[in-house]
């Protein structure tokens, strides 16, 4: 006498279980029938073990059978005894007791699995985290060094343009010495020859010489201004990180 597949034909192995009194074995393939079912391609960790460990108290590896007591595995040693009514009894409850304990081992093998999977998605994201984290640092620590050398070039730049207008002035102030010079040496030697000279060029130039100290003592100035903003703008970067060791240090961080 044959007994139908309980996985071709769930239903009628179902029957034939009532049919033969079997109502524990009945029980046990209940459970089995309303097993977890994947989606998305995963188990839900958490009713999938409570099915395993349902299926767990309902079963006993068929091997075990003759050494368990009444008292101790009560739902076992009923599947015990009847078992041991006839053959085919015997061969549908051990072929049931395999079939589910082969569905909780692959179970909790899957749930392993993908716990290990799990595990290498979580290292690959803080991996990934931890990478575009740095790449962000960098990109910041990049745009301020940009900008520290942007204010530099600056700070240069003005500091050219101060010293290109100084030598500018300088040499346009040369240029009035020379040209007072010529027209002194002029004038004396309209002296010297005994040709009268105005009061008024010995009042312009008496006028002028004193102009030369105060214009050049503005460009001094100018060009000292200029300096120290570019030896601020030099040192800003090295301050900022003394301020950001300085900080960690306070928070107990390491440098």
């Amino acid at each position: 006498m044959s007994y139908p597949d309980p996985i071709e034909a769930p239903d009628s192995f179902g029957d034939f279980l009532k049919s033969q009194g079997l109502h524990l074995a009945q029980t046990v393939f209940g459970h089995y029938q309303n097993r977890p079912i994947e989606s998305n391609g995963r188990f839900h960790e958490l009713s999938t073990l409570e099915w395993c460990e349902r299926m767990d108290a309902l079963l006993v590896s068929p091997l075990n059978l003759h050494m368990l007591s009444t008292q101790a595995y009560p739902l076992q040693a009923k599947l015990t005894r009847l078992a041991g009514l006839q053959p085919i009894q015997q061969d549908v409850v051990v072929s049931l007791n395999t079939l589910c304990t082969n569905t909780v081992v692959t179970f909790e093998g899957q749930l392993e699995s993908q716990k290990q999977s799990d595990a290498v998605e979580a290292k690959r994201r803080e991996e990934e985290a931890k990478a575009r984290a740095e790449e962000e640092k960098r990109k910041r620590a990049e745009e301020e060094l940009r900008q520290d050398l942007a204010q530099a070039a600056a700070a240069r730049e003005r500091l050219e343009e101060a010293r290109k207008l100084a030598d500018t002035e300088m040499a346009i102030m040369q240029a009035e010495r020379d040209l007072r010079a010529q027209k002194q040496a002029f004038i004396d030697a309209k002296r010297s020859a005994g040709i009268n000279v105005d009061d008024v060029d010995d009042d312009e130039r008496s006028d002028s010489a004193p102009e030369e100290q105060p214009v050049r003592f503005i460009y001094i100035l100018v060009l000292l201004s200029i300096l120290i903003t570019l030896i601020l703008y030099i040192r800003e970067p090295q301050r900022r990180r003394q301020c950001v060791r300085r900080k960690k240090l306070e928070n107990g961080c390491p440098k």
